[in-house]
Parts: C-alpha cells; structure tokens; sequence
C-alpha cells in the first residue's frame, strides 16, 4: 500500500496527524518488519442482554421503522442526538452502545461488536427490517452489522454512512501513545476547538498511565473536562483506543446491498470508489455542508438530518 493510499483509509481515524502516524508506523516497521497487532484487549463480552446496549435517542409515532444509530469511536450513540433532533418527525431513533462502555471487558474485533449489534436490533425489533446509520468509525461498524443481519436473511432496507472513509485494513493497530493523541484531538474537534497542544512522541516516550494523565491534564487545560467527569473520560479514552484499533486492522466482508455515503464537502471523492470494494451493490454519494465534526453540530446538521430524513422517509419498507 501507497503512503498516498494509508492516508486516504485512515482518514476515519482522525482528521489530522496523518504525516505522523505515517512516521511512526514506518519507524516500527523498520525495527521489527515482522511485528503483528497485540492482542491487548481482554476477552469476554459484556454480560448485559444484547437489548441493554440499545437505548431510545428519539421517540417516535406513525408506523415508522425504527433507526439504529451505531456508536462511532467514543463507543456512546449520544453523539447523534442533534441529529435525531432535527430528523422529520416520528422516526423512532435507537441508539447503540459498545459493550463494556463504562466498565468490563471490551470487545475483541469489529465481528464481534458486529454480532453483538445484530443480536441487539433483532431483540428490540424482530420483525425488522433494519434501517442502520454509522458515522466515522460507527459507519464500519453499522456495515459490519448489516452484513450479520444479511446473514441471518433479515432485510437491511438502509445502510447510511456519514462521511465514514473506506475502511484502513491496516497491517498493524496504531500505537497507544498515537491513539490517546488522537482521543485528545477528537473530544476538542467535536466540541468545535481546536486540540490541545503536544505530539505524540512526547506522550510516546511516557510509560501507559503517565500517558493518559498526561492527555487528561491536556483536555483539563483546554477547559474540555466538566467538573466530575475526569474518570469517566479516562474511560472513554480506552474504549475510543479499542474501537479505533480495532477497526484500524479489520478485513470486511461485502455486503449485498446498496450503501448511502453522506460526505462532508471537505472529504474526498475516492471515498466512494473505496466502500464499492465492500458491497455488491450500488455506493450512492450525497453532499452535505461542513467537515467532518461541523456536519454533526448545528447549523449544519439541519441540512444533514434533511439529507437522511429523505432516505429514511424513502425506505420505510
């Protein structure tokens, strides 16, 4: 693979850093071309039902098919909820949570994020069929899922990703010192600021806690942590570091139906050449305003929902 393309499929990862990580994952190639990922995620799936990791986003009324959101890398569905907000009305939205969000094991690989995914949709909706929206990294997520529900022969009436780039298929997961740096860069440029100052060579050169307190002393600095939440985002640290890893080294399989990619106008267009390698039908483009964390906040959400709310509007079956 190219350096041209690395960046292109890890742009789901972060939208900056990108000449850093290709640094880094140089250097250790060099020193030890054989190296493979490290299975450092316990085992053992969360305990809770498959219908506990699905909580309700938005009521809704009218005979509309419900709408499971699947969490991006903070592992928390809440992230969608301006979206769901501005959605037309009576589309009942669930969202979807990663098992072990707050305590516990995590999951291992996207399958098993995946089958957990479907076992939770098929429980709070038997009938289906199943309409699944992923942004960033829940977009490799939701198609995963989609491709477990085909599987069983349940009907996917809609697959929509936001601006969700094709995914890495990475030889190896980035480090821990690159994925706390990009953990930093993800909760300012969500909040709309910009990330806290620093490089990960420097969070590199600290053992695993002094990294973390090192990022928290960060976002406190930048005024990212609310007063009471500092255990709660170090949680959200290691989930966000396993779901990127995770989805950093995952080989899809294809999924047999159509894709709706809806890209920021920032992001670029060999996006969709990238996710038709992963389906057999048809990957359908459309735009919407902003870049990749402005598309999910207000204003530009409206015109985000008003994109999706025409789909789910068009695929009630």
């Amino acid at each position: 693979m190219t350096d041209t393309e690395l960046r292109a499929r890890l742009a789901m990862l972060s939208p900056d850093r990108r000449s850093e990580l290709l640094d880094r994952l140089r250097t250790r190639r060099a020193a030890d071309p054989g190296a493979r990922p490290s299975a450092r995620v316990p085992a053992g799936r969360s305990p809770d039902r498959p219908a506990d990791l699905v909580m309700p986003l938005l009521s809704g009324s009218g005979g509309h098919a419900p709408v499971f959101f699947v969490h991006e890398s903070s592992g928390s569905p809440l992230a969608y909820g301006a979206l769901c907000r501005e959605l037309p009305d009576g589309i009942p939205c669930h969202g979807i949570s990663v098992p072990g969000l707050d305590r516990g094991a995590l999951p291992r690989t996207v399958a098993e994020m995946a089958e957990a995914y479907a076992d939770a949709v098929c429980e709070v909706s038997p009938e289906g069929p199943y309409r699944l929206v992923g942004w960033s990294v829940g977009g490799v997520l939701a198609h995963a899922t989609a491709v477990r529900l085909r599987e069983r022969g349940r009907e996917v009436a809609l697959l929509a990703l936001l601006d969700t780039q094709g995914p890495a298929v990475l030889e190896e997961e980035p480090d821990a010192a690159l994925l706390r740096a990009m953990f930093a860069e993800n909760v300012a440029l969500t909040a709309g600021q910009q990330p806290p100052a620093g490089s990960v060579a420097e969070l590199a050169a600290l053992d695993e806690t002094a990294q973390a307190d090192r990022v928290m002393d960060a976002l406190k600095a930048a005024g990212l942590v609310p007063t009471g939440s500092a255990s709660l985002l170090k949680r959200r640290m290691e989930v966000f570091r396993t779901i990127v890893a995770t989805a950093a080294v995952w080989r899809p399989e294809r999924y047999d139906g159509q894709i709706d990619l809806l890209l920021a106008e920032t992001s670029d267009a060999s996006v969709v050449d990238a996710w038709r390698t992963w389906t057999s039908g048809p990957v359908v483009r459309h735009d919407v305003p902003g870049d990749h964390y402005a598309m999910m906040r207000p204003p530009q959400v409206a015109e985000s929902a008003r994109t999706l709310g025409t789909l789910l509007l068009g695929r009630t079956k």
